[in-house]
């Protein structure tokens, strides 16, 4: 992946986050909790996921690389809730030295369908 797709790709990222977080103050403590945990688990990384999207899109004669870095993005942060309902589940310690979210959003992404309930903020 080129610096300018990684850059494309960081700003949808950059852009979902800040539409969930404008979204999380009227869904309450808990969802503002789990935006920030998201949020702080996307902040670097290799973008592997997106790497991978963007070189089958050019490898197959992809024209719309603006669409293509957004599901890029997308599939990041998807992955990245996985990561983190994956570590509430088994207690583990947080990724990259960031904190686990709070009991409270733990609690709802332990119950039965609660990652898919949690309505993380991915690109529309």
């Amino acid at each position: 992946m080129t610096s300018t797709d990684r850059s494309h790709v960081d700003r949808e990222i950059d852009a979902a986050l800040l539409a969930g977080a404008r979204r999380s103050h009227r869904l309450g403590e808990e969802h503002r909790h789990l935006v920030a945990a998201l949020s702080r688990a996307a902040r670097g990384g290799k973008r592997f996921r997106p790497a991978l999207l963007l070189a089958v899109h050019d490898a197959l004669g992809g024209e719309q690389p603006r669409a293509a870095a957004r599901l890029g993005a997308a599939l990041e942060l998807l992955h990245t809730a996985f990561a983190i309902h994956d570590d509430v589940i088994d207690e583990d310690r947080p990724r990259r030295g960031l904190r686990a979210p709070r009991p409270g959003a733990a609690d709802r992404l332990r119950s039965p369908g609660g990652g898919a309930r949690a309505r993380l903020p991915l690109p529309r």
